[in-house]
């Protein structure tokens, strides 16, 4: 099958006649309940600079339509089940699936378009075609028309397409070629054949606009998602292109470092770069996107320029589908306590709350691990900033869920098996035994320490959020608590001490990069894969048995059913979009009858109305006694799904010692 473009016209041709006859479309009422899928307003004109006068595009999209291939030969993405009816003859070569409709647009020097929409519906395709990972590397068949700094991508030689423009890619991992962060910055212009004085002068330049210098020389798998975001985007500015596309840049982002990137995009733009940037995450290009193109299934659902988009009504936000457009608490409707949650700074006192524990001040010496974790959200090197302190769990506000109901006794759910018997009702004199607590729990990366925690609960039957700076060591908790990582102290579960071979048999995480747990061939395979097949009529199973037992066919049609994954059981992972994808793992972990379940970033590359099913979800695996541990910088997911909300932080300066590690408490 070829991957060329199939064009019936020359380029010159159809984008002169395109140019010369196309009519502006109508705006979209502000108000709209539905989306106009007629591609308003699809940039068929050459728009007007503020002073006057018109800019000749510099991204030029004409009548783009593409479809990936599905059963090509030796595709990455074809099923077992597809390689199977393929070589019986029974699947033409040329199966498609529809990636873009019709797709036209626009972008003049110097502007910054935002691409968004649901999840799936073609952000990511869309950058692709204009980088020209489209079609010469996702193999399919292009229609139409792209011309990226003058080169037509479809027709240039991939040497010349990537000297025009640098990405960002939604996962900065699969984009990284060499180990440690200096060798990644200069690896671009080492194969260019730059010298050696120009390299190092690019690299300072973009670490300087990026504050990145910091991670010069650290190896890339000790980075946390966010830092390695950051490098990304530093790799990006280094390459010295003038059109930059940014897939998803802020999902691994502290808010703090949020409101940095924007800063950064603002001095760009006023530098006059190029920009595409496809997000979830819309309210800090408010003032910046001068375009906003909303996507629905491969089609331009709904076309504005960025002041209109940015005053759009919560009514027509939702009715599109989309993330808030209100910068978190400059909403008096929000969470009242969110600008605690935003702040960079030292964690608070421990105020205690009703029914949730009390930390206390005990304090023990730290014992070093000489095993340290890599690739995963650790702390800050100890070579490049030895007075980081270690962090600690700090409980700074009630989410939405504890404000909005009164406590209850939890159900007992009839598929765990571990958990026998109702949930006690909070006791205001102390804390229910239920629950996971951290006792005296030391992590070292050497002899540097990175977690102290003298003792921490976590309640069961509560949705609990894990919030801090990216890089704090969030993720490194996480995998200590699962008994990935080696530590210190004890863990035990609803008072009963857990070794770390025993945490690893009662917990399940949902990693930050989903591409590490997806193996099997097919959605459906994904959800059910490790586990025992399931046996109708034999019973309820031995408790040990029981948590590793497929659950019944219809219970994983519901849970594929209750994130819209169910139509799409039959692909192939690797071929979802990163939403779904994300979804996916969330699917499988919801499969599985655990005690303890962590996620970390839940909802990153997630829309709206999925963000919402996410945090149905684990309000209900809350609901059913177990421990839910949320790691998220996602504030909306804080907002609909959080009963405890905990930050990880350094221990404040003026402590006995400036340098005491971090560890958790709880403030409300």
């Amino acid at each position: 099958m070829s991957c060329q473009p199939e064009n019936t016209h020359s380029p010159k041709t159809t984008r002169d006649a395109e140019i010369s006859g196309k009519k502006p479309a109508a705006k979209i009422p502000v108000d709209s309940p539905t989306l106009n899928s007629a591609n308003a307003a699809s940039g068929g004109e050459a728009r007007q600079q503020p002073g006057g006068g018109t800019l000749t595009p510099e991204i030029l999209v004409r009548g783009l339509n593409f479809a990936y291939a599905t059963a090509s030969n030796g595709d990455v993405f074809e099923t077992t089940a597809q390689r199977r009816a393929r070589r019986a003859g029974k699947v033409p070569e040329t199966s498609t699936i529809p990636a873009l409709v019709d797709i036209s647009l626009e972008c003049p020097p110097g502007s910054l378009t935002l691409l968004c929409g649901a999840s799936g519906c073609g952000k990511s395709t869309l950058l692709r075609a204009l980088n020209g990972l489209v079609p010469f590397f996702h193999r399919g068949t292009l229609r139409g028309e792209v011309t990226v700094g003058g080169l037509s991508v479809p027709d240039a030689p991939l040497a010349l397409l990537g000297d025009t423009s640098a990405t960002v890619f939604q996962n900065p991992r699969t984009q990284f070629f060499t180990a440690d962060v200096t060798s990644e910055l200069a690896f671009r212009g080492e194969n260019a054949g730059e010298p050696p004085a120009q390299i190092w002068q690019d690299i300072l330049g973009a670490c300087k606009q990026l504050d990145t210098a910091k991670f010069l020389g650290r190896a890339l798998g000790a980075l946390s998602g966010g830092e390695l975001q950051k490098i990304a985007c530093t790799a990006a500015l280094a390459s010295g292109k003038r059109i930059l596309f940014f897939d998803e840049p802020t999902s691994n982002l502290s808010p703090g470092s949020i409101s940095e990137f924007a800063k950064i995009l603002a001095n760009l733009k006023s530098q006059g770069y190029t920009m595409v940037v496809a997000e979830h995450r819309l309210y800090f290009l408010n003032g910046l996107a001068d375009r906003v193109v909303v996507l629905d299934h491969g089609k331009i659902a709904a076309d504005y320029d960025g002041q209109e988009f940015f005053a759009l009504s919560e009514r027509a936000r939702q009715n599109l589908g989309l993330r808030t457009l209100t910068e978190p608490g400059a909403d008096s409707s929000s969470v009242q306590l969110v600008p605690d949650f935003l702040l960079p700074a030292p964690a608070m006192k421990t105020v205690p709350r009703v029914h949730e524990p009390k930390p206390s001040d005990n304090d023990t010496s730290p014992k070093t691990d000489t095993n340290p974790d890599t690739n995963h959200d650790n702390a800050t090197n100890p070579n490049t900033n030895p007075a980081t302190a270690p962090a600690k769990l700090t409980t700074i506000l009630p989410g939405s869920r504890l404000k909005n109901s009164a406590p209850t006794a939890y159900k007992t759910p009839p598929d765990n098996p571990d958990i026998q018997e109702p949930l006690p009702s909070p006791d205001v004199n102390g804390p229910s035994s239920r629950g996971l607590r951290l006792e005296n729990l030391r992590f070292s990366y050497g002899n540097h320490q990175i977690l102290d925690i003298p003792d921490f609960t976590f309640p069961a039957g509560k949705v609990n959020v894990l919030v801090g700076q990216n890089g704090v060591g969030k993720t490194t908790l996480s995998r200590v608590i699962c008994g990935l990582a080696k530590a210190s102290g004890q863990i035990s579960l609803n008072g009963k001490p857990l070794s770390r071979r025993e945490r690893q048999r009662v917990a399940y995480i949902v990693m930050q990069d989903v591409h590490r747990q997806l193996f099997a061939d097919s959605v459906l395979a994904e959800v059910t894969l490790g586990q025992k097949p399931y046996r109708p009529g034999h019973g309820e199973p031995a408790s040990a048995q029981a948590t590793r037992m497929t659950p019944p066919p219809e219970r994983v049609q519901e849970i594929l059913a209750d994130l819209d994954l169910w139509d799409l059981r039959e692909r192939h992972p690797l071929s979802l979009s990163g939403g779904q994808k994300q979804r996916l793992v969330i699917a499988s972990a919801l499969a599985w009858r655990k005690q303890v379940y962590i996620f970390d970033e839940p909802t990153s590359g997630v829309d709206y109305r999925h963000l919402l099913q996410i945090a149905d979800q684990l309000r209900t695996l809350a609901d059913t006694g177990a421990v839910v541990i949320v790691v998220t910088h996602d504030f909306e997911l804080l907002e609909h799904a959080a009963d405890t909300v905990i930050r990880l932080a350094p221990h404040e300066p003026d402590t006995k010692s400036a340098a005491a590690p971090p560890d958790l408490k709880i403030i409300t």
